[in-house]
């Protein structure tokens, strides 16, 4: 790996890592995050209270931040890192699914509401691409 790609790969590390970090808090405390809309949504899914899929949305997602970070400067073990980057995709699967595939209305307002709808699809799914670049190459 050549040193520009090990500068590139590490700053979208720690840029992964931070954000699950941010989204884990965003749960805790705004309301109308991505974390709170899954977390009514796997409630309406499962039954039970959304509060409690909340809390443990947002801590996974915050412990999942928190291993990704402290392998960029002391050794975690592969395994324990790649599983945590794996339950990080799969957490923001679940939010590609329940926000920009369920709960769309890509046919309201066509063709603005397509455009609207496509742009954070988009990112969500480049973001996702990235965790698993992160992964494959951690």
């Amino acid at each position: 790996m050549t040193r520009q790609s090990f500068g590139v790969f590490f700053f979208l590390h720690l840029c992964i890592a931070l954000f699950f970090i941010v989204l884990g808090l965003e749960g805790f405390f705004f309301r109308s995050s991505d974390v709170s809309m899954v977390a009514g949504k796997l409630a309406g899914i499962f039954g039970g209270e959304s509060g409690i899929y909340l809390i443990l949305i947002s801590i996974l997602e915050i412990v999942c931040g928190v291993v990704m970070l402290v392998s960029l400067v002391s050794p975690v073990g592969a395994g324990f890192l790649r599983i945590s980057i794996l339950v990080s995709m799969l957490l923001w699967l679940t939010v590609i699914i329940l926000k920009d595939v369920i709960g769309a209305s890509v046919l309201t307002d066509f063709p603005v509401g397509v455009i609207r709808w496509l742009r954070p699809f988009i990112l969500d799914v480049v973001l996702l691409l990235t965790m698993w670049t992160v992964r494959v190459r951690g």
